[in-house]
């Protein structure tokens, strides 16, 4: 396995330092960003910690190439790795994809996420509505556990309508089966879009899943996922933006064998309320996150996230934040609290 991320890093590499050979024939750019927080963790179960972790480190390289006609070949891949231990990410590549640029829009396949040239139906809706707090990465990461976004996923096929619209519509179609054995034997597809009028903008999404056999619920814990709907608004006002967004997440329901009854929920309600202040190079975002439970039939998670940016300059940003986790709100005393700084520098 150290082999393949080794492979996989060098091909990264060599391919953007080969770049300059072909630059008559394409236009390609490596890219990135290593990002350090250091935070203070206390809970209400056990010691608190003081750690140095990464956020979400990168390097990747992108490309273009013009075919004529109005039609532009595209290709991108992403290494992850981890800044504080040097180490790869359990995935090595996060992203790797090949596409078109058309006068009908954009089309792209492969493992594709909200960085890739179609982005992601959800996520993408997310970062043009809310405001990070400071960001969706290391420990102040909020969209998959409150939001389930899709973003990254593979063996998909995407498109994302042309740009310079006031409106932007992207949608994907993927198998999640097992890779290259079964992986048509479930698939997914999701839909999403905002529109902006002046300074109001509204996003719409939805999502689906089907499998071959019908979904099932296994267990109160293995339920399937089976639909989603989500919508949002953003207001920018000056200098203060509001926002919400919030979504139902729908799954097949368990029951007990014996008693009948339900043992967790059929339909997950979630949503995510907050403003951002910016003002020359500072930035300021509060957020309130709240998900329903879905392996119980009671109980909400909710969490509280304030967090500051100061750009010292467009690619080097540095950042603090506190964050107030209830994990569970049926249970009492449980709780994670967390002051930290970090460091972003892109390249």
């Amino acid at each position: 396995m150290k082999l393949q991320m080794h492979q996989m890093a060098s091909l990264v590499l060599a391919a953007g330092l080969s770049a300059g050979a072909h630059a008559q024939a394409m236009k390609t750019e490596t890219y990135g960003k290593i990002h350090l927080e250091a935070n203070n963790v206390k809970t209400s179960t056990g010691p608190g910690r003081t750690e140095l972790r990464d956020s979400a480190s990168r390097a990747g390289i992108r490309g273009t190439r013009v075919i004529g006609d109005g039609f532009v070949g595209l290709f991108g891949a992403e290494l992850s790795f981890a800044s504080d231990a040097g180490t790869f990410g359990a995935t090595p590549l996060r992203a790797a994809y090949v596409g078109m640029d058309t006068p009908f829009g954009t089309f792209a396949g492969g493992r594709l996420d909200n960085g890739s040239a179609v982005g992601s139906p959800f996520y993408n809706q997310l970062s043009k509505i809310t405001t990070y707090a400071p960001n969706d990465s290391g420990i102040t990461a909020w969209t998959d556990d409150f939001m389930n976004p899709r973003n990254r996923v593979s063996n998909a096929l995407g498109y994302r309508t042309a740009k310079g619209k006031d409106y932007d519509i992207r949608a994907r179609y993927f198998l999640r089966g097992t890779n290259n054995v079964s992986e048509n034997t479930a698939s997914s597809f999701d839909l999403g879009g905002e529109y902006k009028f002046g300074n109001l903008q509204i996003g719409l999404g939805y999502g689906k899943d089907m499998k071959d056999g019908g979904l099932v619920a296994s267990s109160v814990t293995t339920s399937d996922f089976k639909e989603k709907n989500q919508i949002g608004l953003r207001l920018s006002t000056g200098s203060i933006s509001p926002y919400f967004v919030t979504g139902t997440d729908k799954y097949v329901q368990h029951f007990d064998t014996k008693t009948k009854l339900a043992t967790n929920r059929a339909k997950v309600n979630y949503s995510v309320v907050g403003a951002d202040y910016s003002i020359g190079k500072h930035t300021v975002a509060l957020n309130f996150l709240s998900r329903d439970i879905q392996n119980q039939l009671v109980g909400t998670r909710k969490m509280t996230q304030l967090g500051y940016t100061y750009e010292l300059s467009p690619k080097d940003i540095l950042q603090a934040y506190v964050q107030n986790d209830g994990v569970d709100n049926s249970k009492t005393n449980n709780h994670v609290k967390v002051f930290g700084m970090a460091y972003l520098y892109r390249f």
